[in-house]
């Protein structure tokens, strides 16, 4: 299983995509190198790994899902911040 891996990741700033659909996986202890001309994203991927910067979400236009959407709150006190100012 992969230490690090990242599956159709894309940002985009100001209309223009910088990073596009980068998928990419690392063992642990693996050295890798990225390597591209300037403005290839390479700055902004690695930020995007470092958790510096969120991915653009790209949304899937597929029709098939069938998840509900919930919110659970495992701990107690996140229902009486949600409810002080009702």
């Amino acid at each position: 299983m992969a230490y690090l891996s990242l599956n159709q990741v894309s940002k985009v700033f100001n209309r223009k995509t910088i990073v596009h659909d980068v998928n990419l996986s690392f063992e642990q202890g693996e050295r890798v190198a990225l390597l591209g001309p300037n403005g290839a994203g390479k700055s902004t991927l690695i930020r995007i790994i470092a958790d510096l910067i969120k991915p653009t979400l790209m949304l899937d236009l597929r029709t098939d899902f069938s998840l509900p959407c919930k919110l659970i709150a495992e701990e107690h006190f996140l229902y009486d911040s949600i409810f002080t100012r009702i």
